[in-house]
Parts: C-alpha cells; structure tokens; sequence
C-alpha cells in the first residue's frame, strides 16, 4: 500500500509558486486525516481537483500534507 501511495505521490505535478507550492492531481489518489492507511480516508481526491497546496515539501512516513482548494487538510 505504501508502495502504491509513494507511485501516486509521485505521479503529482510539483509547481512552486510564491511562497507556497502547489500540486496538481494527475491520479485517483486518497486524502487521509493522518500520515498512514490506518484510518478510512477523508475523501478521494481527482484530476478535475483545483490545484492542492503543499504544506510540508518533506513527507512525513510517504506521505505529503497538503490543504485542498475547499479547506480540507490531509495527507497523500
């Protein structure tokens, strides 16, 4: 799974923007409340998605945290 999770973070499109960057979704891809597949996700995330920003350009056991256009925080 983490496997699976490290391909689909990679797949995201990184743009750095002024201060912040932003990730584009290119993949189905699951929001999770925290850094691991242990708890159900929030929601899935889509290509048709606005662009996330990305909160922490390390990530935290795989996973980035990044904030969706609607508020929502999360890890992918």
């Amino acid at each position: 799974m983490r496997l699976l999770v490290g391909t689909i973070v990679l797949a995201l499109g990184v743009v750095a923007a002024a201060f912040a960057q932003t990730v584009t979704v290119v993949h189905n891809v699951n929001l999770r409340p925290d850094p691991s597949s242990e708890y159900p996700p929030i929601r899935t995330l889509t290509p048709s998605e606005p662009p996330l920003t990305l909160l922490e350009a390390v990530p935290e056991s795989g996973y980035y945290r990044v904030v969706t256009a609607a508020g929502d925080t999360g890890y992918v």
